[in-house]
């Protein structure tokens, strides 16, 4: 589901669409495929890095890198450190990243525990 970042009904607040208009196409399309493996119990999603880009030399990393960091810095999505995955019981694995998306512009069935881990990357 879909929501605005603010429950007051009398300010107008931006939300997911809005936030993604103001992005690249290229860092739409990397959101988009991060968000197929979106879980809606808790807004993780695992990212698995193509060949092309687990070199961390190769311009497909760079580009990846650049595109996963407008996206955060969007507020759209955090890369999830080591201490988050393992609370939520997320294996480690190469070439996976692991990020959460925005509980305040998705929202999830577990939202208590989804919105306690955003607000420790704000």
């Amino acid at each position: 589901m879909v929501s605005p970042l603010s429950t007051d009904k009398n300010t107008c607040a931006p939300d997911i669409l809005d936030v993604l208009v103001g992005l690249p196409p290229s860092a739409q399309v990397l959101f988009i495929q991060i968000k197929m493996k979106h879980n809606y119990i808790n807004n993780v999603c695992s990212y698995e890095l193509s060949e092309s880009v687990q070199d961390k030399t190769s311009t497909a990393y760079k580009l990846y890198s650049r595109y996963s960091s407008k996206l955060v810095k969007a507020g759209l999505l955090v890369r999830l450190k080591a201490d988050h995955r393992r609370q939520l019981g997320l294996p480690k694995k190469d070439n996976i990243t692991y990020f959460l998306i925005n509980p305040y512009l998705v929202r999830c069935k577990e939202y208590a525990l989804a919105d306690s881990i955003w607000k420790q990357y704000s």
